[in-house]
């Protein structure tokens, strides 16, 4: 029982280190993905679908929510 305990413990611990050294990744994630719609939306014309599947459809980038 006391090795399950410790086992959750390193699991929670390893959880909130990668939140913590992930979260400044997601705030650049968003905000180029805020910069990138509005400059293809506003500057070329293209409709929001065709920008999210064309442009911001990579790993990261398809994670933010991108919203007009």
């Amino acid at each position: 029982m006391k090795f399950l305990k410790m086992i959750g413990i390193l699991i929670f611990f390893a959880m909130v280190a990668v939140a913590v050294v992930n979260y400044p990744k997601l705030k650049l994630i968003s905000s180029f993905t805020a910069k990138n719609m509005a400059s293809r939306y506003f500057l070329t014309g293209r409709s929001v679908k065709a920008i999210n599947v064309t442009d911001n459809y990579e790993f990261l980038t398809k994670l933010a929510k991108t919203i007009l």
